[in-house]
C-alpha cells in the first residue's frame, strides 16, 4: 500500500477493539537478529553465532488536538491510555492484539506497554504522547520427549512405556519407529473415512 492511497488508515492504531484518538505515527520498528559475538583474543575478527530473534520493539506517537472535529480527543485518550496501562497492570503481562499496516507488515500482532511519555504541548492547544511497545512473542513449545530404550534393547519402561502404549505403539520396537502422533493420525483417518461414505 502506498502511503497516499489510504492516509487515514495509517494515522490510527487499533489496540484490542479500540481505535486510538488523534493522529498516530509509528516509529522505530526494527527487525533485529540476536547475535552472540565473541571477540578473538589477540587477533582481529570474532566468532558469531545466530541465536534467534528477540521480540520487536516500536514506538507510537499520538498527537491530540483540542480543536479536533469531535472535540473529544483528550477524553478518548484517557480511555485509550487505560487499555494500554492494563497490559502491565497485573502480576503477569497481558498483551493485547494490535493492528496498523506497518505493524502487520513486520509480523507484529500482539504487544504490551514498555513506557508512556508525555504530554508534550505544542502551545496551540495540542499535545503529543509517546508509547513504547514490546512485541509479545513467547518461545515455541518444545516437542514432546520420546521414550528411551533400555540398554539391552528390551524397549521403554515406566512412564515412557505407558505413553507409548497409550499411542498404540509397542514399546519394544526401535525408537525411530515411535510416532507420538499415532493416535491423532488414526482418529483423523477415521474422520476422513466417515466423510467419504456416500450420503
Amino acid at each position: 500500500m502506498r502511503p497516499y492511497e489510504n492516509a487515514e488508515s495509517l494515522s490510527v492504531l487499533i489496540v484490542g477493539s479500540s481505535v486510538s484518538p488523534g493522529v498516530v505515527t509509528i516509529q522505530g520498528i526494527e527487525d533485529a537478529e540476536n547475535w552472540n559475538i565473541k571477540a578473538a583474543k589477540g587477533s582481529t575478527g570474532a566468532s558469531t553465532t545466530l541465536e534467534g530473534k528477540p521480540p520487536k520493539e516500536f514506538t507510537t506517537e499520538i498527537y491530540l488536538a483540542d480543536d479536533s472535529p469531535e472535540g473529544e480527543e483528550f477524553d478518548r485518550w484517557e480511555t485509550f491510555r487505560a487499555i494500554v496501562e492494563a497490559t502491565t497492570a497485573g502480576a503477569k503481562p497481558a498483551p493485547v492484539p494490535v493492528y496498523h499496516y506497518d505493524l502487520a507488515a513486520a509480523g507484529i500482532t500482539e504487544a504490551a506497554k514498555k513506557s508512556i511519555k508525555g504530554p508534550v504541548y505544542d502551545g496551540r492547544g495540542g499535545a503529543t504522547y509517546t508509547i513504547d511497545w514490546i512485541e509479545y512473542k513467547p518461545p515455541a513449545p518444545k516437542p514432546p520427549a520420546t521414550p528411551r530404550a533400555t540398554a539391552r534393547g528390551r524397549g521403554a519402561t515406566g512412564a515412557g512405556a505407558q505413553g507409548a502404549r497409550a499411542q498404540g505403539v509397542n514399546p519394544g520396537q526401535p525408537k525411530s519407529d515411535y510416532d507420538p502422533n499415532a493416535a491423532a493420525k488414526r482418529e483423523l483417518e477415521g474422520l476422513l473415512a466417515e466423510a467419504r461414505k456416500p450420503v
